[in-house]
């Protein structure tokens, strides 16, 4: 029975990790910072399809590196609604919370070849 399981479990891993493994991963980083210049100096960006979501941490100085289930991996070309996650200090919220929902951030990039050249920027208002 737990053979069975751990079968099952490495198989599903697997075939997860396969999901996409036709397309060119493209390794797209960037900076998030606040419409004053300052960057934010914690939390998760979160990329997201219907299908798919690739997240990069970030940074103290505000840069953030994208993957997606592989480490140092990257995600594939296309449009992706963004969100910011655990941006907390301190029990607080550093931003507002119109940007943890890709629903309501209004936050969205097209991500290319280029994007892996060319850093991403997304600009945050505090208010």
């Amino acid at each position: 029975m737990y053979t069975r399981r751990s079968f099952l479990f490495f198989s599903l891993l697997a075939l997860v990790s396969c999901v996409g493994c036709g397309e060119a991963q493209i390794k797209a980083h960037g900076t998030v910072k606040f419409s004053d210049g300052t960057p934010l100096t914690c939390g998760i960006v979160v990329f997201t399809t219907p299908q798919f979501q690739y997240m990069g941490k970030v940074e103290q100085d505000g840069s953030f590196q994208l993957g997606g289930l592989v480490e140092k991996g990257g995600l594939p070309a296309g449009s992706y609604k963004v969100s910011i996650q655990n941006a907390i200090v301190n029990d607080q919220l550093v931003i507002p919370v119109k940007y943890t929902s890709d629903v309501t951030s209004g936050l969205s990039f097209e991500v290319t070849k280029e994007s892996a050249k060319n850093p991403l920027v997304i600009t945050l208002d505090k208010d």
